[in-house]
């Protein structure tokens, strides 16, 4: 997702910049040892979560990447919606 439309769904949470932080705190999390961060979700998919960010994510092992399935927003309590 382009980091304007995390800012966009930051802001919208009243913290600009805490979606952006939060990913790029998962980047690095995930670039370092990605098979001991998160939970197992079956098969080879793991979730994490940083809030307010949360990712299911996938290690391919031969290739040493990490293949992020899916990313959202998660709001706060008494932030509305």
């Amino acid at each position: 997702m382009p980091s304007g439309d995390w800012s966009k769904s930051g802001t919208a949470a009243g913290k600009p910049d805490a979606g952006i932080q939060a990913f790029d705190a998962i980047e690095q999390l995930l670039t370092d040892n990605p098979e001991l961060q998160g939970e197992s979700r079956g098969g080879q998919r793991r979730i994490l979560i940083i809030p307010p960010v949360g990712v299911l994510f996938r290690i391919i092992q031969d290739a040493a990447q990490v293949l992020i399935i899916d990313a959202w927003m998660i709001r706060s309590r008494g932030t509305g919606g």
